[in-house]
């Protein structure tokens, strides 16, 4: 995970404080270079109280402390979509993800699009039971993912 997906995770409260300290080492020896990043990927004390402050402060001075909501759903989604390339998770599971990132109002059109999938994809069978095409509608779903997800990674 690099520090802009962690940033996105971080604004969401879906990281563990633990990780932290980790992703700044990771950005450390991508070539990042901070004096609070130093200060984080040493820390041994990886309570949220204490890495949640040194993280902030190397948003900050890495510039990106200003992103907005609909930019952290981005990312945070562009990170969920490469798990899901990968073969890692499966495209209702991606979806899911992705909603959870991007339930609120003004979320970018192509993360609701893909939840929606996924909702579908879940949600095919009827209250009288599934219909005869029930299985090509979820491949309609998983295709529509699957060409959603490649967008996000391009």
């Amino acid at each position: 995970m690099n520090i802009e997906q962690a940033s996105a995770f971080y604004y969401f409260d879906c990281i563990a404080s633990e990780m932290l300290p980790d992703v700044a080492m990771q950005s450390l020896l991508d070539g990042l270079e901070s004096e609070s990043l130093i200060l984080l990927a040493s820390e041994t004390d990886r309570v949220m109280s204490t890495v949640g402050p040194l993280f902030e402060l190397c948003l900050k001075e890495l510039g990106l402390n200003g992103r907005t909501k609909e930019q952290h759903s981005i990312e945070a989604a562009k990170y969920y979509a490469a798990i899901f390339l990968s073969g890692e998770i499966d495209a209702e599971t991606f979806g899911f993800k992705v909603g959870g990132v991007a339930n609120y109002e003004s979320a970018p059109e192509i993360l609701k699009e893909i939840y929606m999938n996924a909702v579908w994809h879940d949600e095919c069978a009827t209250e009288y039971g599934y219909s005869p095409d029930f299985m090509a509608t979820r491949n309609e779903c998983v295709k529509r993912i699957t060409e959603l997800a490649k967008l996000l990674c391009a």
